[in-house]
């Protein structure tokens, strides 16, 4: 048990460990939204059967329900995006000088209240 790294905001505002843990958490946040990512494309190509392709795609009948679930699928689509984007800016602007900061913007996806320009100035503000 003594292996174990303890992090704590005073001890470790400067530790490369605790950086290195912060890209850890933000790189795992970042596969899993990728994974779900693919997992939505897959099942709306799968829904299509085939590639989906909107320019040579020529439907008879308009189908309210489908277009609903596409839009969902659309909506998480861009969803994901955004949490891709935010946990992004919080990689590149991972310093010693903002680690408490980020380690709480992770803790329970707080991160996720922000838009990006909030908290790319919330980051930046950090570093002063």
């Amino acid at each position: 048990m003594d292996s174990l790294i303890k992090f704590t905001p005073e001890s470790l505002k400067n530790n490369d460990a605790f950086i290195e843990h912060l890209l850890s958490i933000i790189d795992t946040k970042l596969q899993f939204v990728e994974y779900r990512t693919s997992k939505v494309i897959k099942s709306l190509v799968k829904e299509t059967d085939g590639p989906f392709d909107p320019l040579f795609q020529i439907e008879e009948e308009f189908d309210i329900e489908k277009e609903i679930e596409n839009s969902t699928v659309f909506n998480l689509i861009e969803e994901y995006s955004r949490t891709t984007s935010l946990l992004l800016l919080m990689r590149t602007n991972l310093t010693g000088k903002n680690t408490s900061l980020i380690y709480d913007l992770l803790s329970d996806d707080k991160f996720l209240n922000f838009k990006d320009i909030e908290l790319e100035k919330k980051l930046i503000d950090s570093l002063y």
